[in-house]
C-alpha cells in the first residue's frame, strides 16, 4: 500500500499507485533492495504511463480500475526522471523533457502541476482509456506556476543528469 487517504479516521487504503511512489528516489533510496525500486517504477510505467497525442505522460495517480489522473506534478517527473537515468532510460527522459516543453511552454518558471484539459475534462479529474483515446484536441494546462520545491526537484535531476553526460551541473548562462 502507498497511502492511506484521509478519512478522520486514519485513513482508507489507497489501492492505486501514484507519484508518492517515487519519493523514495528524493530520500536517497539506495539503501532500498535497487530490484524492488526498478519493479516499481516499471509496474507504474506498465500500468499508468499513457500517450496522448504523441506526448507520453505519468499521471499523478493511477487506480486498481484502470482510471487515471489526468493530471502531473513536477517533482514526481523530476524523481522519474531521475530514476531513468540510473537506468541508462534515456528514451523515457526525451518523453519527459518533450513533455515539460509542452507544459511549460507558455509559462518561464517550472511547473508545480498540470492537466490534461480538453473533452469536457477539467483539472482533478479520473480518465478512462476511453476518455484519454477520445482527447484528440486536449492540451496541457498549468494549474501552478511553481514553488521552490518543485524547482529545486527538477534542478536537483537536471544537474545530475547533465554531470552523467559530461556536462557542468549548472548550465552557462
Amino acid at each position: 500500500m502507498e497511502m492511506r487517504l484521509p478519512d478522520s479516521n486514519g485513513g482508507v487504503p489507497f489501492a492505486g499507485m501514484g507519484w508518492v511512489t517515487l519519493s523514495l528516489i528524493a530520500a536517497g533510496w539506495q539503501g532500498l533492495d535497487r530490484q524492488v525500486m526498478h519493479n516499481t517504477v516499471k509496474a507504474m510505467q506498465q500500468t499508468m504511463l499513457k500517450t496522448t497525442n504523441g506526448i507520453a505522460w505519468m499521471p499523478t495517480d493511477g487506480w486498481p480500475d484502470g482510471t487515471v489522473s489526468n493530471e502531473i506534478i513536477g517533482k514526481g517527473m523530476a524523481w522519474e526522471m531521475d530514476f531513468a537515468r540510473t537506468e541508462n532510460d534515456y528514451t523515457r527522459i526525451k518523453q519527459i523533457l518533450d513533455l515539460i516543453k509542452i507544459v511549460n511552454a507558455p509559462k518561464p518558471v517550472y511547473m508545480e502541476g498540470g492537466w490534461l484539459d480538453g473533452n469536457g475534462h477539467k483539472q482533478s479529474e479520473k480518465l478512462s482509456s476511453a476518455d484519454l483515446g477520445a482527447m484528440t484536441n486536449a492540451v496541457w494546462k498549468t494549474k501552478d506556476a511553481g514553488n521552490g520545491e518543485q524547482c529545486t526537484w527538477w534542478c536537483w535531476a537536471m544537474a545530475r543528469l547533465r554531470v552523467e553526460c559530461g556536462l557542468t551541473a549548472e548550465p552557462i548562462r
